[in-house]
């Protein structure tokens, strides 16, 4: 499958939310950090991107995300995620972004874990017409995205080193 859009976001292009965010760390082995945000089992914890820009090679096709993560402890049970994307289109929406916000809700994806702890894992989730917010080439975007404990029995952190967001066609 063909991406006519890609754009690679790695952990620290995320923020956590001031309310149940994601915390950041880095493990390290042999002196090299490898950062990622943690999201914790007990409760929904929330990261939102740095503002981007939708490229404009962008065909107003399915929007996708790829969340890679992986566990230190745990190998087995359901990861939950909720995705989902904000568009704003400068000179037309009156979105106050000093005082106020737009995400929409969320699409759900889960990943059944299996093998060993540690190991990366990738959920590919396919933005709902909602969720994608009628994006539009040269939309300011944000991508936000959280553990969905309601959904998700998987014991202990899970840990997010990067999100690929995508059109496919």
């Amino acid at each position: 499958m063909a991406r006519t859009v890609e754009i690679i976001l790695p952990a620290t292009s995320f923020i956590p939310t001031s309310v149940n965010g994601a915390q950041f760390v880095a493990h390290v082995h042999n002196n090299t950090p490898r950062p990622a945000l943690a999201f914790d089992a007990g409760a929904d914890e929330f990261a939102v991107s740095v503002p981007l820009v939708m490229p404009a090679s962008y065909a107003a096709g399915d929007v996708k995300v790829d969340i890679f993560f992986y566990s230190a402890s745990a190998n087995s049970g359901t990861a939950a995620w909720s995705v989902t994307l904000e568009a704003i289109t400068a000179s037309t929406d009156t979105l106050d972004l000093e005082a106020s916000s737009s995400l929409p809700a969320g699409t759900v994806g889960t990943h059944s874990m299996g093998g060993t702890a540690g190991d990366l894992r990738k959920l590919a989730v396919t933005l709902s017409a909602t969720s994608m917010d009628s994006v539009a080439a040269g939309d300011q975007m944000r991508l936000a995205f959280f553990r969905d404990v309601s959904g998700d029995d998987v014991a202990g952190d899970l840990y997010v080193p990067f999100v690929v967001l995508y059109e496919g066609t």
